[in-house]
């Protein structure tokens, strides 16, 4: 009895053992499953049509992947590099099946082989309609002493009838505000905003960045950068639009 009673400990600190080397394994060459990748450090797990978020500035020695290049998804792999000039740990650089890095015009996107991704095309407008910004603000009683206060304003055309604006507003001279909002058939809808104290480097600003239907339900999500500062991190968060107005994806 007493025998088989250390076989069983054997056994069971053995398989102890295994447990943590198996996983100090996976978790130091990053082997992901039904993972997209956005930017440096975003990850989106998709499992069962459920979606989490999380930002880990994790180190990836090399994840086979699908990347979004020229509109279209390629087979390629991913592995980090340490940054320069930013406060992330690393970055993501994506390469070819041939070793060729591929160089984005726009944020990375990269999905394991096991997702199936749908990227919505937009277009970068590069008039800016003020007298819509105006009307935002007033009706969200946004108060701003002119339009000279906006720190920038990007312009999102996602088709005829609906638009995205991303902007900055210094409001005071210790308040900055940065707000993403939606346009669609003459209608407002506040997206996301958030506000911080003001300086030149730290201040907090989000940008819209993409339509993904991360789980092939046919329901678009949006994707916002989140800036931390000047020299980052860059995160995105990602909401849901039911028609009326819009909700954030729960993140870990």
């Amino acid at each position: 009895m007493v025998k088989r009673k250390k076989i069983e400990l054997i056994i069971i600190v053995i398989l102890v053992i295994l447990y943590f080397v198996i996983s100090i394994f996976i978790s130091k060459f990053n082997v992901y499953r039904n993972t997209v990748f956005i930017g440096s450090s975003t990850k989106v797990e998709v499992s069962d049509g459920n979606i989490k978020i999380y930002n880990k500035d994790d180190e990836i020695n090399k994840q086979d992947v699908k990347i979004l290049f020229n509109d279209d998804f390629i087979d390629g792999y991913i592995l980090t590099q340490p940054a320069e000039s930013t406060d992330n740990g690393f970055s993501i650089v994506s390469y070819d099946n041939s070793g060729k890095m591929l160089l984005s015009e726009s944020v990375l996107i990269a999905h394991t082989k096991d997702l199936s991704l749908n990227v919505k095309k937009t277009i970068n407008n590069e008039i800016i309609i003020l007298d819509e910004i105006n009307e935002f603000l007033i009706k969200n009683n946004i108060k701003v002493n002119s339009v000279d206060e906006l720190d920038y304003c990007n312009k999102v055309d996602i088709d005829t009838k609906e638009s995205i604006y991303s902007l900055g507003l210094n409001i005071s001279d210790d308040t900055y505000k940065s707000i993403v909002f939606m346009k669609k058939e003459n209608e407002f809808f506040m997206l996301s905003s958030l506000e911080d104290k003001y300086t030149d480097i730290e201040n907090k600003k989000l940008i819209f960045s993409k339509l993904i239907d991360f789980n092939g339900d046919n329901n678009y999500e949006y994707v916002v950068l989140k800036s931390m500062s000047e020299y980052g991190p860059y995160y995105y968060d990602l909401y849901n639009f039911d028609g009326k107005e819009f909700t954030k994806i729960g993140d870990e």
